[in-house]
Order: structure tokens, then C-alpha cells, then sequence
């Protein structure tokens, strides 16, 4: 379904076409200088020493379990539940049992988790080991021993596809470089995506502050919007709501594409066996998530126009019943 206002699109309005002709007609669409480049410019803006680009961001943790031996740390490894899947998928390819705990209700952030996830680019603060930072790029410094981030097409920074870990020890750099060619997993990017990436790159701080921008003005005019704290990559806006269904279907007969965020996994069939925690925040807020447009190509105009659909949507108690989602 094609919307007038979208959710979130890819902003390539830079040098992303050139570059990767470039890389073309160079005869270096796999590997080449655009991808140490783009190595380079990612360490950069994380605040890092070093980067390792991989072919996605569910990659990136796969390599970064293995290079951390989490195997050898503990069988079950925490992580939230109110996640991607891919966060679970990784650890289990790295021969561990997810184990889903709770979410700080302010942050979204799981404290306890040995493999925490910076929902919607909100910081981790705790000394972690790996981190799912995957729509971090943008905030600026980026913690944990390795950090994984994602350059997927709904990202702020996006190679079509791709992801990469960032981090400071030289001994975990050289050992995921191993692991990430052949004959191991080869899970390294292509330099076509790479110099795509270097494009983006180049526009990092624009498109970064159009995001902080976007998170801004829906704050300024929706209440109960998505946490944002200060240091954060505000990668998705919103707000929640008692009636999280009809408002999506209602904005959607608009034109505009409001979703809703993650299903926690252990309410989902293929993860409601594996072991967890008491989860009261999560199951609290999931179904009241209402995500709007955020993309870095919204205009002014278009933001207007979804703050007042959203104002002239009646309150719970008015609403007629409509099927759920």
C-alpha cells in the first residue's frame, strides 16, 4: 500500500548514485577502498578506535558473541524481550539460550541484560559487553566492549543493507576480521554498499539533526510521545496510546503510515518456550506504541499534517470499535 506520507524511507539525496558507479566501474564491487573508508568515517562518529563493516546488522552480533566466547560465558544469556528478533536469533547462533528480561519503563532500556537493545537509539549506560545498538549511528559516542550497529533501508544511515561492530580492543578487531571472511562466515560488506555508505556518511550530521528535529516537534505537540532522552539517536517519534489499533487504521485512512513497534518476542509463537523473567513494562507498553513518520525526507509540511491527524483523533472512551491489526 502506497501512502502519501511514509514511515520511514531512505534519504538519498547525496552522492550515493556516483560513488557507487564508481565503485563499479572500477571493477571493485565487493572489495575496495570504499570500504575501509566507510570503516574509517563509522569509528569516527562512534566515538571508537576501530570498525569492522559486516553484511547486516544481525551479523554484526552473530561475530560479536562469537569474538566475546559467550558460549564459554554463560549458557543462557539475557537480553529483553522487546526486541527485533534478530537480537535472539544471533545468540542462538552462537550456541546460547536467550533468556528475556525486563525494560526500564523511562528508557525501554534492559539494564540487566547481557546483551542489551538501545531501543529507538536511547543510550546504554552500564559497563555492557555487546550491545545492540543497531539504529544508534548519529548520537555520537557509542558504548559497550563491541557495539553492533545496522544500515538497513530504514536506518539513518543506510548501504542498501549492511551492518558493523565498533570497538577499541585491537585483539577483538583482528579476530573479527578473521571471522568475517571465508573460510568462516563471509559476513563482510560489499564495497558497492560501502561507498553508498560513504555518501551517507558524508551527511551524517545533517541527517542526524533532521531526526532530533522530527523527535522535537512531535514532542512539542503530542502528549505521551516515546521516551527520547537528551543523548539520544531518536531514531523513531511517537506516542502511546489506549488505542494504539484504531489510531494506526484511522492515520492510515489518511494517508499516512503510522505503525506499530516491536511484538516482545515471548508473546510471539517460535520464542514463548525459551525462559524469561517477569515482564510488566513490557507487557504494559507494546500494545500502546503508536510510531509516526520519521523519516529524514518529512517536511515540515507533512509533520504538520500528521500532528493534526493525530490531535483529531477521538479519545478512547469516544471510540467506535474496529477490528484489531
Amino acid at each position: 500500500m502506497q501512502f502519501d506520507i511514509p514511515h520511514l524511507e531512505p534519504n538519498m539525496g547525496g552522492n550515493e548514485g556516483l560513488y557507487a558507479h564508481r565503485a563499479i566501474a572500477a571493477g571493485e564491487p565487493c572489495q575496495g577502498e570504499y570500504l575501509e573508508q566507510f570503516e574509517r568515517l563509522v569509528a569516527q562518529a562512534t566515538g571508537r578506535a576501530w570498525c569492522v563493516a559486516t553484511s547486516s546488522g544481525t551479523a554484526s552480533l552473530h561475530l560479536a558473541l562469537l569474538a566475546m566466547e559467550a558460549s564459554a560465558t554463560a549458557f543462557a544469556l539475557t537480553t529483553p524481550s522487546f526486541t527485533f528478533c534478530a537480537t535472539a536469533n544471533a545468540i542462538i547462533q552462537a550456541g546460547c539460550t536467550p533468556h528475556f528480561v525486563d525494560i526500564d519503563p523511562n528508557t525501554w532500556i534492559a539494564d540487566r541484560a547481557f546483551v542489551p537493545v538501545e531501543a529507538l537509539g536511547n543510550p546504554c549506560t552500564g559497563p555492557y559487553g555487546i550491545v545492540d545498538a543497531a539504529a544508534s549511528i548519529g548520537r555520537g559516542k557509542i558504548g559497550g566492549t563491541l557495539a553492533c550497529l545496522s544500515f538497513n533501508g530504514n536506518k539513518t544511515i543506510t548501504c542498501g543493507g549492511g551492518g558493523a561492530i565498533v570497538g577499541d580492543d585491537p585483539d577483538l578487531e583482528e579476530k573479527l576480521r578473521e571471522l568475517r571472511y571465508p573460510p568462516h562466515f563471509n559476513y563482510r560488506m560489499p564495497n558497492v554498499n560501502a561507498a553508498i555508505g560513504c555518501a551517507q556518511m558524508e551527511r551524517l550530521d545533517e541527517l542526524a539533526f533532521k531526526k532530533f528535529r522530527i523527535y522535537e516537534r512531535y514532542r512539542a505537540a503530542l502528549e505521551n510521545y516515546l521516551p527520547g532522552p537528551d543523548i539520544s539517536a531518536r531514531w523513531l517519534s511517537g506516542y502511546m496510546s489506549n488505542q494504539r489499533d484504531y489510531d494506526i487504521l484511522a492515520l492510515r485512512d489518511q494517508g499516512i503510515e503510522a505503525r506499530p513497534f516491536w511484538t516482545p518476542l515471548h508473546l510471539q509463537d517460535q520464542w514463548k518456550e525459551y525462559p524469561r523473567d517477569d515482564l510488566p513494562v513490557t507487557e504494559e507498553i507494546w500494545q500502546k506504541i503508536v510510531t509516526l513518520p520519521s523519516s529524514t525526507t518529512l517536511t515540515d509540511e507533512q509533520q504538520d499534517r500528521v500532528i493534526d491527524a493525530v490531535l483529531s483523533l477521538p479519545q478512547a472512551e469516544q471510540t467506535p470499535h474496529r477490528s484489531s491489526m
